[in-house]
């Protein structure tokens, strides 16, 4: 907050939320300037409040981003999305572009069509995707990336547990949003106001 101060030029405080649903109603009703969308949230923050993207994480190598992976247990005889047809198939949460959105998209030309050849099974969360298909509750899930490597740096699982049969192109990771009007002047009443969900949705 105090470096985004600085660089604004103005006061800014932290606006928490409970949820993106409460982040995107309060930048619609003029409440919140600074938001971090989670990717699956951004068509829903530009279509219902009308967020501007305009920033993501990057380094010197680029930009910060994640692949949607299906992954199946190691030992498991699935080698493409179509030997899973007919089989347990979790996505993690109607909003989630890696769990549920961006495969909606790419699985159907790959010969798996999500509700054609298979009911999605709401996980709740990337982590509960991949230990569900570790634990064989799932035989296949996909999810982002990005949590997967984080999940095998933290030693929750072991390397090797899963296999990825289907990576897609790479996605930017959140970006940082601020509304279609927003004036440089500052609101009469309040400070500008900023707001960072911290969550696994990708």
């Amino acid at each position: 907050m105090d470096h985004l101060a600085r660089c604004v030029g103005k006061k800014v405080v932290n606006f928490p939320v409970q949820n993106y649903a409460a982040q995107i109603e309060a930048m619609r009703s003029g409440r919140l300037h600074i938001a971090l969308y989670p990717t699956g949230a951004v068509g829903f923050a530009v279509n219902l409040a009308g967020a501007v993207p305009f920033a993501v994480n990057g380094s010197a190598r680029g930009v910060s981003g994640y692949k949607v992976q299906a992954i199946v247990k190691a030992d498991s005889p699935y080698q493409k999305l179509a030997d899973l047809k007919g089989k347990r198939v979790a996505h993690t949460a109607p909003s989630s572009n890696s769990g549920n959105l961006a495969p909606r998209v790419y699985f159907g030309e790959e010969g798996l069509k999500p509700d054609a050849d298979y009911k999605p099974l709401m996980s709740g969360g990337h982590d509960k995707s991949v230990m569900g298909v570790v634990n064989g509750d799932y035989d296949m899930a996909p999810i982002a990336s990005d949590v997967l490597d984080r999940m095998i740096q933290r030693g929750t699982i072991k390397p090797g547990l899963v296999r990825v049969i289907w990576e897609s192109p790479l996605f930017p990771t959140s970006p940082w949003a601020m509304p279609y009007d927003l004036k440089p002047e500052p609101p009469r009443r309040s400070p500008i106001a900023s707001s960072a969900m911290r969550g696994t949705t990708r």
